[in-house]
């Protein structure tokens, strides 16, 4: 399979969550989206060029003092191209990625394990952030209307133990989408490469 031959299939069967899809679709629709981001991101800059972001950056020293300093950052990103072909690509490697994990025999909600981890640092930097005040002397007067900003709290423990949580469950999703798929057919169908799509 080519890998516009698994970007095909992939459009063709974004309805099928209950099929199987093979090791070697999968891989290779991985490397259709990461060729087509790369393109929406080229064809993006070439029609509506780069993404100029003007920001303030607010230093605060060890003895409190702050300092404003204005900056400017290009930034070459798909732009709306981009955020089109994304989504469409979300839709499509969640039915891909079900139908991976029922090749080796295993429930697509497998695909979900690292959600709680996430959930679970959302809400820790949620809960324990911390106010600064800013001097607005220093502020253009556009921005006087700034007072306080919040910046995560002491939570390096925890996020520790969300990071170990996170990648370990996303080391194991990624074994399973790397391993070889069953011969035979299982509850989830025939075996893909028994099988034209």
């Amino acid at each position: 399979m080519k890998v516009l031959e698994a970007g095909k299939s992939a459009f063709v069967r974004f309805k099928d969550y209950g099929g199987r899809s093979s090791r070697e679709e999968f891989w290779k629709f991985v490397l259709f989206a990461f060729l087509g981001s790369i393109l929406a991101v080229i064809v993006n800059s070439i029609f509506f060029g780069p993404e100029q972001i003007g920001s303030l950056k607010l230093s605060i020293d060890g003895d409190g003092n702050q300092s404003l300093k204005p900056m400017l950052q290009t930034n070459y990103n798909g732009g709306w191209i981009g955020d089109a072909f994304s989504l469409i690509i979300l839709v499509l490697f969640v039915a891909l990625a079900i139908r991976r994990m029922h090749d080796i025999g295993k429930s697509g909600w497998w695909n979900l394990m690292p959600l709680p981890f996430n959930i679970f640092a959302f809400a820790l930097v949620y809960f324990s952030t911390t106010t600064v005040a800013v001097d607005t002397s220093m502020l253009p007067k556009e921005f006087t209307h700034i007072d306080s900003f919040s910046v995560p709290g002491n939570t390096s423990v925890f996020l520790f133990a969300w990071a170990t949580g996170f990648f370990s469950s996303l080391a194991l999703i990624f074994m399973f989408w790397a391993k070889k798929g069953g011969s035979s057919e299982s509850e989830y169908g025939p075996n893909p490469h028994e099988v034209s799509t």
